[in-house]
């Protein structure tokens, strides 16, 4: 790390910076106060981009920590100075909270480091062939990078999916002519959620790869057919009445899950809109304004 962490919560940095953007607003004139400024910034970009685990290298937190802060910096500088003026016919406002807008731009400026980093390991190349394959490989890189950062979350998502089906189990409990809270609704109940748990349990290795894993596994549960019913306190005369319920609510649970799924697809004009932005180049790109 470029800078030791001071030894101040992060909430105290950015009040801090907030606070005394008025005493940078004329270079050099508030060295420590300037110096102090800079330093919290680079920390508070260096922390939020280990959390977004953005890198592979330690080095990029680095350079992307400090790359990002002298931007901000300068921003914040300019911003108090030309507030009230009109840029692209918008009135220019001082950032009010350095933190909440770090956190909004945090990703867009992480993508104009990588593409301005690339870029500059493409000028260095001295073979035009060699250079075109830097290029494409870069791009398809660019590419992966972004889908797989949107679909960070989705295995904690699909996850979160499962959390629904007491209450899916209940709505499609609802529609049988069994009484809720009575002993044998409650059996019934436990059996179709018991069935579905012992059908949906899922294996250690899930960990070792959740990206891939997640489709693997919506696989796995809804494309085999599963024999297999547990009765809790019931008489057999009712295995065939779980297993058509199971099946309910196995539906409705597939839906919940591919609605999720849906949700973290790009599409590839949406991957080429984030490739293409560039901060300050146009708002709708980066409806934030200039940087």
């Amino acid at each position: 790390m470029l800078y030791t962490k001071p030894k101040i919560k992060f909430t105290e940095m950015a009040m801090y910076v907030d606070d005394h953007i008025k005493d940078i607003i004329v270079p050099n004139k508030n060295k420590s106060v300037e110096d102090t400024i800079f330093k919290y910034l680079y920390a508070l970009y260096y922390m939020l981009a280990c959390k977004h685990r953005y890198f592979h290298k330690y080095s990029d937190y680095d350079n992307f920590s400090f790359y990002a802060a002298t931007r901000l910096y300068v921003k914040l500088r300019d911003n108090y100075n030309r507030q009230g003026q009109q840029r692209r016919g918008k009135k220019i406002e001082p950032i009010k909270s350095c933190l909440n807008f770090i956190k909004k731009t945090i990703y867009w400026c992480k993508v104009d480091y990588q593409k301005e980093f690339f870029n500059l390991v493409i000028d260095g190349s001295s073979e035009t062939g060699k250079e075109t394959k830097i290029q494409e490989g870069i791009e398809d890189y660019m590419r992966q990078s972004v889908v797989d950062d949107y679909r960070e979350d989705l295995f904690s998502a699909l996850l979160d999916s499962f959390d629904n089906l007491p209450g899916i189990a209940i709505k499609v409990l609802s529609e049988t002519f069994y009484k809720k809270d009575s002993l044998e609704y409650n059996n019934i109940y436990l059996s179709c959620v018991l069935t579905l748990l012992n059908r949906f349990t899922l294996v250690e290795t899930i960990e070792s790869n959740k990206k891939n894993y997640s489709y693997q596994m919506l696989e796995k549960l809804y494309h085999q057919e599963e024999t297999t019913v547990i009765l809790w306190h019931l008489n057999s005369s009712m295995y065939d009445f779980i297993s058509l319920l199971v099946n309910k609510i196995k539906k409705e649970l597939n839906n919940t899950i591919e609605d999720t799924q849906t949700y973290f697809e790009l599409d590839d004009s949406i991957v080429d809109t984030i490739l293409d932005s560039n901060f300050g180049k146009n708002e709708i790109e980066n409806p934030l304004g200039d940087w």
